[in-house]
């Protein structure tokens, strides 16, 4: 008992800092849209008429422009701090297959088939095992025909590229819900996978299959 508690609490933690990663990363691109704006404008204002204005303008212009600076060091401060408590989490090399038979082992509620040649990532161990649950949880949640819900697992190369494919032959893929469901400012199962690999700078996609099915994949990296 004492050990599943402390792993939760070590899932919590690791969420909890990629959370303020990611609460960063928009903080910082919401701010610096009208910051670029104010920048902009003060910079074509000297330029336009610096000369014709009194010394205390032009020196009240210099100090607009020093506080824009100012402004723009604090964010890049508050987002690489937030990277930095992310990354301080050690990554290590981790089995994909093994963490797959041991997802499958503890889900009961769906069929899963493992398929291919098995490969290992460099990933935060935790995260990686939210992300899997994550991926097998939304095909739980999605709608299906009457039956259990069988999911294949497919471990690939594709390109050079190593590959998680989640493919999910009952489901009828949207195309329409992917950029809603893997926006980072969501709460979905999904939007939660995309900011993991987000984090460890994974890419994560979904498509229909052949058979109409969906597929969502994640890919490693070479």
């Amino acid at each position: 008992p004492d050990v599943v508690r402390l792993r939760a609490l070590t899932r919590d933690v690791h969420l909890s800092l990629l959370s303020m990663e990611q609460l960063a990363h928009t903080a910082a691109h919401d701010l610096r849209t009208p910051l670029n704006t104010l920048s902009g404008l003060l910079q074509l204002f000297g330029t336009k008429f610096a000369d014709d204005l009194p010394e205390a303008g032009r020196e009240y212009l210099s100090y607009m422009g020093k506080a824009v600076q100012q402004l723009e060091d604090l964010i890049t401060r508050f987002q690489d701090d937030a990277r930095r408590a992310g990354a301080d989490v050690p990554r290590q090399p981790v089995d994909l297959h093994a963490a797959l038979l041991d997802l499958r082992a503890h889900v009961k509620t769906a069929q899963l088939a493992i398929i291919g040649t098995p490969f290992f990532v460099t990933a935060q161990p935790d995260l990686l095992t939210l992300l899997l649950r994550g991926l097998v949880d939304d095909a739980l949640r999605a709608d299906h025909p009457p039956g259990p819900v069988a999911l294949q697992l497919i471990l690939r190369r594709q390109d050079g590229l190593r590959q998680l494919a989640v493919r999910d032959q009952r489901r009828i893929f949207d195309p329409s819900a992917v950029p809603t469901a893997h926006h980072a400012h969501q709460t979905s199962g999904l939007a939660t996978c995309a900011r993991i690999c987000r984090h460890h700078g994974w890419t994560f996609s979904a498509v229909a299959t052949k058979a109409g099915g969906a597929e969502h994949t994640v890919s490693f990296g070479r």
